[in-house]
């Protein structure tokens, strides 16, 4: 990990200067916090929203790092700024995605109790085999125009959550957090898991579905579907976010009009 910049005396980089110290534009006299300026790339991780703001590195440890502040770059160089503080250990919410695993279907309609179709083209069933450890939800093209797909709604904008289901389709499945998110290829053999994945929801909506309009005969098959948000990363592999110096206010002191927590490019930690 390249080291950006040092403390008078200890090489020739140049002074840090930050947009959020007060002696902005200033060359700092020394870092007394105990580190130089760090920057950190790879896989981050980002939630701004005010009262759970943090930063998730996964593999990665930030804890020499929390005496300054943090600017946050997306891959188009906006930024978010805030005063990076410890987190006392890693902390999950309960399970979002009610009966995404045994699939209860109470009106027997074919939709599991708490889901939706995504759009009217979908027919839906419950079905077992194929790879699946017991009962998984079905949703195929029947009639009209549109997509197949399944929502759910437990998401909060602009906090981070991990998921992780398993599939088949005969399309590439977008997974949407809102109105993000990857899409992950076709898969017509028996079932497969995506693994654990990291996104902020840019919506309430968990979207699985077709990312484009669908035929006769398209389908897609879900089941052990988990959502669950990131309260907190582990103390090693992350930190919390504060507006403020003291550290009492979660939240980032500032977010630039159009920054991407989606496509996070690189952290710097600076000293205080």
């Amino acid at each position: 990990m390249p080291i950006l910049g040092s403390a008078p005396g200890f090489g020739s980089a140049p002074a840090f200067r930050s947009p959020l110290n007060p002696g902005f534009g200033l060359e700092f006299p020394s870092f007394a916090s105990g580190f130089e300026e760090m920057e950190i790339t790879g896989t981050i991780h980002v939630a701004t929203i005010n009262g759970g703001a943090l930063i998730y590195t996964p593999g990665q440890n930030v804890g020499d790092y929390l005496g300054g502040t943090v600017t946050v770059y997306d891959s188009a160089g906006k930024i978010a700024t805030g005063y990076p503080g410890c987190s006392s250990g890693e902390s999950i919410s309960a399970e979002l995605a009610a009966d995404g695993v045994d699939w209860p279907d109470t009106n027997i309609d074919g939709l599991a109790d708490g889901w939706n179709k995504f759009s009217s083209v979908a027919t839906c069933i419950i079905v077992t085999g194929n790879g699946f450890s017991g009962n998984a939800q079905r949703a195929e093209y029947s009639i009209g125009t549109g997509i197949v797909g399944l929502v759910i709604y437990p998401l909060t904008s602009d906090k981070l959550y991990k998921y992780s289901f398993s599939y088949r389709s005969n399309k590439s499945l977008a997974i949407r957090l809102g109105t993000q998110g990857p899409d992950i290829p076709l898969n017509t053999g028996d079932a497969i898991s995506t693994g654990f994945l990291f996104r902020t929801a840019t919506g309430t909506g968990f979207y699985l579905r077709h990312p484009s309009n669908s035929s006769v005969s398209d389908y897609i098959e879900i089941d052990n579907v988990t959502v669950r948000q990131i309260i907190s990363p582990s103390a090693t592999e992350g930190c919390l976010v504060y507006s403020n110096i003291e550290r009492t206010t979660q939240n980032f002191a500032s977010v630039e009009t159009g920054f991407n927590p989606n496509s996070i490019a690189r952290i710097v930690f600076s000293p205080a």
